[in-house]
């Protein structure tokens, strides 16, 4: 099977490459305090599905979910034109690394939490390996 920690470290090094990126990141499952309420990134890793794609290779399939998280009442200019860099960076039928592949690329719905207003971004991928 794909290696996850190798797929999410595939995926982490195209995103972490756009300059225009907060320059506070939040890995999943770290505990983390945003600086001065400044913004900054989440990551999430996603599984989608796990199946066999021929003989003796699976294939995997999952969301790497990228999040910008801005302090309310900032603004969404910034935040949008990040989104569109992080799209940018992952179009259709791009490949990070040796195995992974993007399906496409989606912003989501913005939503607020807290003292927070969240921009999700959705990255779908795809990764096949032998057994």
């Amino acid at each position: 099977m794909a290696d996850w920690f190798q797929i999410r470290a595939d995926l982490r090094a195209t995103l972490m490459a756009i300059g225009s990126l907060p320059t506070q990141f939040a890995p999943e499952n770290r505990k983390f305090d945003p600086v001065n309420g400044d913004p900054f990134v989440e990551e999430a890793m996603i599984p989608v599905q796990e199946r066999p794609a021929a003989t003796g290779t699976i294939e995997q399939q999952g969301i790497y979910q990228v999040t910008l998280v801005y302090p309310v009442q900032s603004g969404t200019k910034v935040p949008e034109d990040i989104i569109d860099d992080i799209l940018a960076a992952f179009p259709p039928a791009s490949s990070h690394g040796a195995t992974v592949r993007v399906d496409r690329s989606e912003r989501g719905r913005a939503f607020f939490d807290g003292p927070y207003y969240r921009l999700p971004v959705s990255i779908r991928w795809r990764a096949y390996s032998t057994y």
